[in-house]
């Protein structure tokens, strides 16, 4: 990680498959990580928040399946977020708070909800 990246108590990471951008702020943040993670930078996390990579096969309950998680430039992931396997945010992106986010989210938007869905377009910058 590069040295402007800060870490608060309660980070913690299950493996080396991680990636995180230049002044990006991890807070109480869990990462599961049974596939690679990139976040981006000046990205900020608050509290309680989760990203997951891995599910399990609906055949074959004892098989795990993990798939990325991307997290673009210069994005916000407020309190309570869980981010589950696959999903790509995108730049300038503020995802609210007790939000699941369980596909993709496009750059410049405010997306909040369970599942969470874009709010409105914003100028986050």
């Amino acid at each position: 990680m590069p040295s402007s990246v800060t870490i608060y108590p309660g980070f913690n990471c299950s493996s080396s498959m991680i990636q995180v951008g230049e002044n990006t702020g991890l807070g109480n943040l869990k990462i599961i990580a049974w596939a690679p993670v990139s976040i981006g930078e000046r990205c900020s996390f608050s509290f309680d928040n989760i990203i997951i990579t891995s599910t399990h096969d609906l055949k074959d309950f004892s098989t795990a399946i993990g798939r990325p998680v991307t997290i673009g430039n210069h994005v916000w992931i407020t309190s309570n977020v869980t981010i589950l396997p696959g999903v790509t945010i995108g730049d300038n992106t503020i995802i609210g708070a007790g939000s699941v986010v369980t596909h993709d989210i496009p750059s410049g938007v405010l997306a909040a909800g369970n599942p969470c869905k874009v709010i409105k377009k914003i100028d986050f910058r």
